[in-house]
C-alpha cells in the first residue's frame, strides 16, 4: 500500500510528508502531479536483494545498481520512490510526464 501525498489528503499524513508535497511544487511549479505516491521508503535486506535479483537471477529487467540494503539510501530510511497516483493511490505508471516532473523536482 503507499502513502498518497496531496493537497486535499496533506492533512491526513505526518507533517514531514504533508510539507514534501508543496517542496516539489515550489521546485517545479505546476509540474508535479496533483497527487503523489510514496511506493517505497526503508528496505530490508531481503527487499533489497529480490529488487537486485530482477534480470539477474529471475526475469525481468534490472531496476538497481545496489544489491544491499545498505548500499542504498533505502537501507537507512533516507530516500523516498515517488509515483504519480489518483486520489486513491492508484499508481499510474504509464505517467511518463509525471515520473520527469518528480525526478526533476526531487
Amino acid at each position: 500500500m503507499s502513502t498518497v501525498l496531496g493537497r486535499a489528503l496533506a492533512a491526513g499524513t505526518s507533517a514531514p510528508l504533508a510539507g514534501f508535497l508543496d517542496y516539489l511544487e515550489a521546485l517545479a511549479p505546476g509540474a508535479v502531479p496533483e497527487f503523489v505516491a510514496v511506493v517505497s521508503g526503508v528496505r530490508t535486506e531481503a527487499q533489497q536483494a529480490a529488487l537486485w535479483a530482477k534480470g539477474r537471477t529471475v526475469p525481468g529487467t534490472i531496476v538497481t545498481k545496489a544489491q544491499h540494503a545498505t548500499d542504498t539510501a533505502h537501507g537507512c530510511g533516507a530516500a523516498l520512490d515517488l509515483a504519480p497516483c489518483d486520489a486513491f493511490g492508484n499508481v499510474d505508471w504509464s505517467d511518463a510526464a509525471g515520473f520527469v516532473a518528480i525526478g526533476a523536482a526531487a
